[in-house]
């Protein structure tokens, strides 16, 4: 079914954005996803990051195929330029993001677009997988926001869903994007959970449709994501954005809010990096001074806004060092 008329000269409903670099194995898979949706009224910004593997062939040859299609080369590196240079062309009522390597399940925009459509909420989220080429998995099944679908909700009601904070499974509405000024600064990790959260501090209301709507694909070997969370500057640029992430949730000051922040860094994404830089065989140690203060910074914001007790986080703050340099010892902090 179609949700409306494939766009000529009018503004489309939904702008599409995907930062691309190198990424010739899955990029036509990815395209044909997004192209193939029941939602056709979308155009899809394809900005090419320097890419030297035929990346930007591939995509050249999409973009004389389907007049939806538009590839930009970047003019800056980095993911998070290429995503800023996409929002300055889109021009749909409309945004959502895609990664260059992953899926977009068909009837996903369509869900996304309508539930927003129908709702007036600034935010639409669906459910996504992960796969890998030995398993599939639910990143989602524990988080009680996404225990069924959802109309309207705010924040202060179902404060779980800071616990997924990539930009990909959702659909926003481009004015709502642009009022609140949101920007994609530029780290070498997780770039995506500063804007995120930001957009979610802002948002009057979200809706949750039942779909899956995205397919996250996990690459092994060296390209991977997993891989460069193991150098010391890849945790570090991970911290300061987490950094940044603690300091806007401390100026909320909800307490509910906190204290899943509080979580999601002390049992998952945290935690994940950490044990991550630690676990690397050749591990780097010479930001292991720095890497501490950081922790400090966060456990300390988390404190200020009341989402971990004194007696949990040490005297005060103790162990975050310790953590940062002994691989056999997970910090009392934590």
């Amino acid at each position: 079914m179609t949700l409306v008329a494939e766009h000529t000269s009018a503004p489309p409903l939904l702008s599409v954005i995907v930062p691309s670099h190198n990424v010739w194995p899955w990029i036509s898979e990815t395209m044909q996803t997004i192209l193939g949706q029941d939602l056709r009224d979308l155009e899809v910004i394809v900005v090419d990051d320097h890419s030297t593997d035929g990346t930007r062939e591939i995509l050249a040859g999409f973009q004389s195929r389907d007049e939806r299609v538009a590839v930009i080369d970047a003019t800056e590196f980095g993911g998070a330029a290429a995503r800023n240079l996409g929002l300055q062309h889109a021009s749909g009522r409309y945004l959502a993001f895609c990664d260059a390597d992953d899926l977009v399940p068909r009837g996903a925009y369509h869900a996304l677009v309508n539930s927003l459509e129908a709702s007036g909420s600034e935010i639409a989220f669906g459910d996504f997988l992960k796969f890998s080429p030995t398993a599939t998995w639910r990143p989602t099944s524990g988080w009680p926001a996404f225990a069924q679908p959802r109309v309207g909700f705010t924040l202060i009601e179902q404060p779980s869903i800071i616990r997924g904070r990539a930009v990909w499974n959702k659909v926003f509405r481009r004015d709502f994007w642009e009022r609140v000024d949101i920007r994609f600064p530029e780290s070498a990790r997780s770039n995506d959970i500063v804007p995120m959260l930001t957009s979610y501090l802002a948002a009057q209301s979200f809706d949750l449709v039942d779909e899956i709507v995205y397919l996250y694909r996990e690459r092994p070997g060296g390209s991977s994501m997993t891989s460069r969370a193991r150098s010391s500057v890849s945790l570090r640029a991970y911290l300061e954005q987490e950094l940044s992430c603690a300091e806007l949730v401390a100026g909320q000051g909800d307490h509910g809010v906190s204290s899943v922040f509080a979580g999601v860094f002390r049992e998952a994404d945290g935690w994940k990096h950490l044990a991550e830089h630690l676990s690397a065989p050749e591990r780097e140690s010479d930001d292991d001074l720095e890497i501490g203060r950081l922790l400090d910074e966060i456990i300390r914001r988390c404190l200020v806004s009341g989402s971990i007790g004194s007696a949990a986080c040490g005297a005060p703050c103790s162990h975050s060092h310790a953590a940062a340099t002994s691989p056999a010892r997970r910090s009392s902090s934590w």
